[in-house]
């Protein structure tokens, strides 16, 4: 499948179209899934009448592996929340690579990832998901790695390495 010149929202929308079964899972092609844990998930989780269910994820350095810091804020959110306001966990969470969506809830309500925005097209497609989510579920197992580079601008938001992602 060729994406180029779509960017990430393209190259998302074109495998939203392209995509057939019950769940949908969004990885970056830069990170891991712990493959065991995420084949356990799914088989337990196949036939369940849930619209969404949120996992927990962790970080790691690119050039080392040791650990990293970009999980923080979503592990303090997951457990500080997830027994009292689990909504506010979907929600305040807005990454699309930690959680399993049913492809029915995108498909019959037309949701894509908005083409135009640079930044946080994650946690507006995530809104909308949720926005038309009746069922949904936390899980607190670790399914998947973000590695963690310098020159991400998710990482490190240094205003020029910013100015040159939005205008690029």
């Amino acid at each position: 499948v060729n994406t180029n010149g779509k960017g990430v929202c393209g190259a998302r929308n074109t495998g939203l179209s392209r995509a057939s079964g019950l769940w949908i899972i969004f990885a970056d092609s830069d990170d891991l899934f712990y493959k065991k844990d995420l084949s356990g998930k799914m088989d337990e989780y196949l036939n369940t009448n849930y619209d969404q269910i949120l996992f927990r994820y962790d970080s790691r350095l690119s050039e080392n592996r040791e650990p990293a810091g970009r999980h923080k804020y979503a592990d303090f959110v997951f457990k500080r929340y997830s027994k009292t306001n689990p909504l506010s966990v979907l929600l305040n969470t807005g990454t699309v690579y930690m959680r399993f969506i049913k492809r029915s809830i995108i498909v019959n309500n037309k949701i894509q990832f908005r083409d135009g925005y640079r930044v946080a097209e994650d946690a507006i497609f995530v809104t909308e998901v949720t926005s038309k989510s009746e069922t949904y579920t936390l899980d607190k197992t670790i399914l998947y790695t973000v590695l963690d580079r310098d020159d991400s601008v998710t990482s490190r938001m240094d205003y020029v390495l910013f100015k040159n992602w939005v205008d690029a």
